[in-house]
């Protein structure tokens, strides 16, 4: 019988293990089937274990450096809302400042109009002034406080002939 399966390659063929992983039905060598079958489980395992190690990287490291990641933007954000928060601090009070100089400004401006008013109804009321002799009153006063150009020899410009000759609208008659 030995033999027969010697010489018949395609008859054992049917009771040995074939491609599509069918178990053999050959009694006769049992602690070869063992073999072959933990053989086989040993070689599948370690073919899923290379295939589960080269599929994934491991995932702490991703983790830790999707965190790290998160943390710089963060960090960054806060740092710039920070400055924002600062500059728009620094404004306020810049123009708060601003706002109080100018209310002081107007009020003391108001003032200086409501006392200038007052001397203009007193003066006009009693009739001492007129709107002509108070605009020479007051550059004469300009001129003796030195507010008006002052220097020997200084007198204001006149009108001359030359000038009048220059330009045809400049002259008077």
């Amino acid at each position: 019988m030995l033999k027969q399966r010697a010489r018949s390659p395609s008859s054992s063929s049917a009771t040995c293990r074939d491609d599509h992983c069918k178990r053999s039905s050959d009694p006769f060598v049992p602690s070869l089937r063992k073999l072959a079958s933990s053989t086989a489980r040993t070689a599948a395992l370690q073919d899923s274990i290379c295939l589960l190690d080269n599929s994934a990287p491991p995932p702490t490291t991703s983790a830790d450096e999707q965190y790290a990641e998160t943390i710089k933007v963060i960090a960054k954000e806060r740092r710039t809302l920070r400055q924002l928060v600062a500059k728009r601090d620094s404004t306020i009070h810049r123009l708060k400042t601003k706002i109080s100089v100018l209310k002081e400004t107007i009020s003391t401006q108001a003032e200086q109009l409501q006392i200038l008013e007052e001397k203009a109804r007193g003066k006009t009321s009693k009739g001492m002034a007129t709107p002509t002799s108070a605009t020479t009153t007051t550059s004469r006063r300009k001129k003796e406080t030195g507010l008006l150009p002052h220097l020997p020899g200084w007198t204001p410009p006149s009108r001359s002939a030359s000038m009048d000759s220059l330009h045809p609208s400049l002259s008077t008659a």
